[in-house]
């Protein structure tokens, strides 16, 4: 059994390696390749809720999903503002692709960041 944190760390890392491949998409064919690695990606959020509930007592597991909720939601509010802007910034550089690489970036953060979390046991969970 591969286990939550691992699946999370596994879909952070495919995701960041898929991201940073749509700054150096050029022509039209390439754009379908990295989508293919967002895939397993699919997997971070659902296990990010179950870490997050698995943390705590039974009894604040609702606290736990909705600050994880609650993040997801700034995130989805702030980022296509954040990055709309840092692609017209783009769209003159030489690769303009380059807030993909920022983007990635910011899941490699995420990723380092869950090597300080530690898997919960089930004695965790009874508290």
């Amino acid at each position: 059994r591969i286990g939550d944190l691992k699946l999370m760390r596994l879909g952070l890392a495919v995701n960041a390696v898929s991201i940073a491949l749509f700054a150096f998409v050029f022509q039209a064919w390439q754009a379908f390749l990295p989508p293919l690695g967002c895939l397993l990606s699919f997997a971070v959020f659902p296990t990010a809720n179950t870490l997050a509930a698995a943390a705590l007592p039974r009894a604040h597991g609702g606290v736990a999903q909705g600050i994880v909720s609650g993040s997801r939601t700034l995130a989805e509010g702030v980022s296509p503002v954040l990055f709309g802007w840092l692609f017209q910034v783009a769209s003159d550089s030489a690769l303009p692709g380059w807030p993909f690489l920022a983007a990635a970036g910011c899941v490699v953060v995420a990723l380092v960041a869950s090597f300080r979390l530690s898997e919960p046991t089930t004695a965790d969970r009874l508290l």
